[in-house]
């Protein structure tokens, strides 16, 4: 995500140093970062096929327990 911010922002440069992304300007790419107690939150994806009817009755059956859960954005992902 911090590269982005800088790419489209008309602050990144390429291994050499060069500016790269040029046609864009600071303030173009707008992003707030997350706070560590406040995650983002998903439907899962198992979640999302149920609620649209769209599981055979035999893969029901061999879901994981925890195939419903809510998924979080990994910290990984976060802004810095």
């Amino acid at each position: 995500m911090a590269w982005s911010l800088d790419y489209y922002n008309g602050r990144a440069v390429d291994i050499n140093g060069k500016p790269i992304g040029t046609e864009y300007h600071e303030g173009d790419f707008v992003a707030e970062r997350f706070e560590p107690d406040d995650l983002p939150v998903f439907e899962s994806e198992t979640e999302y096929l149920k609620r649209h009817r769209l599981f055979a009755v035999v893969e029901v059956g061999r879901l994981r327990a925890n195939a419903f859960d809510l998924e979080v954005l990994p910290a990984p992902l976060w802004p810095t």
